[in-house]
């Protein structure tokens, strides 16, 4: 007995002492793995299946114990089952085309263009128009003497400010101005204010919301770089997206010729998972020798059909309209081959009546149901049936007295289930992602007699498995650019930048052909589980043919190792600059839920309007997504800690009552949403031959 209660806590504490590192990511996740039902030591596959009856029986005839299990369930929280695939674990989120305060839901603010990118000085102007390219009306700007409008600044080098505490601007003269955010006052030489007015005149108030300016690397042919608008995002909320980025409408920056208007389209999804399953499992052992000790073998497996449903529930408030000003034949093409480069369908010839094009999202829904994405999309439910793994073990009956029962086992792990695809956000599968096993584990039991039909039995079931790497196909975000950013448009190579980017032409088929995403940051990668291990602790009552069974299941696994299978190019993939704008190819500093610029966009504009870009390689390199930067862990599952309280009643027949009908329910709860969740309810037929 002594023994026996030893064994009992050994296998207890090596079950607890298997702890998976600490967490809190849970959230942004691409994938997420499902244990599997039907497992060694899982409720379902052990409860009332080995108890004192079934084994007079087996002793007696051939020495084999069969089972066939009918199971199905369906996770309980929905809302937070989606939350683990949504930016911050959010259970709402919203898309707003607003740059600005409106529509309840955008945190943004002014900025301007200064500064280097890619290792290249850049110069701006700022002015509320514009004649041809320049700026007019100013807004930061200097006056000379009394009579003279404001003139706009150039920005050179910055000549030392004195004090040091001011904010101050070098011009092209080299002399330091003080900034001052001032209207009403009177223009004198050399000051400079934030709004417009003459030399001796009061200042007018300036309209932030209607500066526009330009920037260029070549200070003396600035006249072919095209005006932009500049307002610029600087949403910093999580929770508020640009819809852009899915292919509903451009972003506020972008010009063709004159201004499009478009609608500013706002929505809003409150997504729900739902995740159910069923199957039909079998389990046979076979005790190998004649006495009530020496080796045993058992096989199982189960066929199993896994069904995973995403339902954003959007709800459209502002609803996309896209038209463009009456500015003749340069908007209209431009325009249409834009919108239709989201799904790749560019058509020149079809006019555009303000309609929004075949193919082209307007919602989110659509969105993530279009044919632009090969990956990464959710498009109503999907199921996957198939045999999940199979198990094989070769134990040994150590004890087998009386009141007292005690085995071991090593097994395997035969994958026969499905790989994750990544081709949707929430994956169904069937079995442990076709992974090969190791298994070691054990039973004790403990038995008391309390009358003549009553029996009591404390069981524990204890099982250690590794399941071993494999390749499988797996979607990833940036470190730097943050949560989703694989759904950010993209340039896959600097020779498809190019090819394809805005080169000052109005021949439609050459604005900018860009590739989602969710295309390219999705690759196939090696993945580890790594080690998991499973705990049953239950209490069996047996009266007469009456059988009841209360247990306690603990689940721990490690958090999945991912690397890619081959390496990141380096200097291959960029992120598109939002604006569309003819002068910025692609930003680095971009977000899924910001687009704000990182100091001045690089440029790739044709010189004089020639159509040869003027930006180079080593620029596109120095933009490019690095193999450093790749947030390998958003495409992993977590490390997962489980309780399952579980309880199954049962009802034995036959002379020897050694064959029994059993049901049971168990459920499976996690404190964070790093796992899903879920009840289980299941039929169990088993006997002895």
């Amino acid at each position: 007995m002594k023994k026996v209660i030893a064994s009992l806590g050994l296998v207890t504490a090596f079950s607890a002492a298997l702890q998976a590192e600490q967490q809190n990511i849970n959230y942004s996740r691409s994938f997420l793995r499902f244990e599997t039902p039907y497992q060694t030591a899982s409720p379902e596959r052990v409860a009332l299946f080995d108890f004192e009856d079934s084994r007079d029986k087996h002793r007696a005839n051939h020495h084999g114990d069969v089972q066939f299990t009918i199971f199905g369930g369906q996770n309980s929280s929905q809302a937070d089952a989606a939350a683990y695939y949504m930016p911050g674990g959010l259970e709402t989120l919203i898309f707003n085309a607003s740059i600005n305060d409106a529509n309840n839901g955008s945190d943004t603010a002014m900025t301007w263009w200064s500064g280097t990118q890619g290792g290249t000085a850049q110069y701006a102007k700022f002015g509320t128009g514009f004649a041809g390219n320049v700026p007019t009306n100013s807004a930061i700007a200097y006056s000379t003497s009394g009579g003279t409008t404001g003139t706009p600044l150039s920005m050179t080098g910055i000549t030392t400010p004195t004090p040091s505490a001011a904010i101050n601007l070098g011009y092209n003269t080299g002399a330091v101005v003080a900034l001052s955010n001032q209207t009403g006052l009177t223009a004198v030489a050399n000051d400079l204010v934030v709004g417009t007015g003459t030399s001796g005149a009061l200042y007018a108030p300036f309209n932030l919301n209607n500066l526009r300016g330009f920037v260029s690397d070549v200070p003396s042919t600035e006249n072919y770089v095209a005006v932009g608008e500049m307002v610029i995002d600087t949403n910093k909320s999580l929770g508020v997206m640009r819809p852009w980025n899915f292919g509903i409408g451009y972003a506020p920056n972008v010009q063709f010729g004159l201004p499009i208007a478009q609608s500013e389209f706002v929505s809003s999804i409150t997504p729900m998972l739902k995740r159910s399953h069923w199957g039909i499992g079998a389990t046979w052992q076979q005790s190998l020798s004649e006495g009530n000790k020496g080796f045993w073998l058992e096989l199982s497996t189960a066929l199993q059909r896994a069904t995973l449903e995403m339902n954003l529930n959007e709800v459209v408030a502002n609803a996309l309209v896209i038209s463009p000003e009456s500015n003749g034949a340069l908007d209209e093409p431009n325009v249409e081959a834009w919108l239709g480069s989201w799904n790749g369908v560019v058509d020149g010839e079809q006019a555009f009546t303000g309609a929004i094009p075949a193919g082209m999202p307007e919602s989110i829904t659509q969105a993530f149901a279009q044919e632009a994405w090969d990956y990464g999309r959710l498009d109503g439910a999907h199921s996957v049936t198939r045999l999940a793994d199979i198990e094989l073990k070769l134990g040994y009956q150590f004890i087998c007295e009386d009141n007292v029962a005690s085995n071991g086992f090593v097994g395997i792990v035969i994958p026969t289930g499905n790989k994750a695809e990544s081709l949707y956000l929430a994956e169904a599968i069937v079995g442990n992602g076709f992974h090969f096993g190791l298994m070691i584990g054990s039973t004790q039991q403990i038995q008391w007699d309390t009358g003549e039909e009553t029996r009591w039995t404390l069981r524990s079931d204890g099982a250690f498995r590794y399941l071993f790497q494999n390749t499988q196909v797996r979607s990833f975000d940036t470190v730097s650019n943050g949560q989703w950013s694989r759904y950010m448009m993209v340039w896959p190579s600097y020779a498809d930048e190019q090819a394809s980017g805005e080169l000052l032409t109005t021949d439609p088929t050459n604005i900018r052909a860009y590739t989602p995403g969710i295309n390219v940051f999705t690759r196939e990668v090696n993945v580890t589980p790594r080690a998991q291990a499973r705990m049953n602790q239950a209490m069996t009552l047996e009266h007469g043919a009456f059988k009841a069974e209360f247990g306690w299941n603990m689940l721990v696994r490690q958090a999945e190792e991912i690397s890619l299978v081959n390496a990141w190019n380096d200097n291959e993939v960029a992120f598109v600059d939002a604006s569309n704008n003819t002068t910025s190819l692609f930003n680095i500093t971009r977000t899924i839920y910001n687009d704000s610029y990182q100091s001045t966009p690089v440029t790739n504009g044709g010189n004089g309007g020639t159509g040869v870009p003027n930006d180079s390689q080593v620029q596109y390199a120095a933009a490019s997504i690095k193999a450093a930067d790749l947030n390998l862990n958003s495409a992993a599952s977590p490390a997962a800690f489980t309780n399952t309280p579980y309880l199954a009643i049962g009802y034995a027949f036959n002379e020897e009552k050694s064959s029994c009908f059993s049901a049971g329910v168990s459920y499976e709860m996690s404190a964070t949403n790093g796992y899903i969740n879920d009840w289980t309810l299941w039929g169990k037929f088993a006997f002895t031959f």
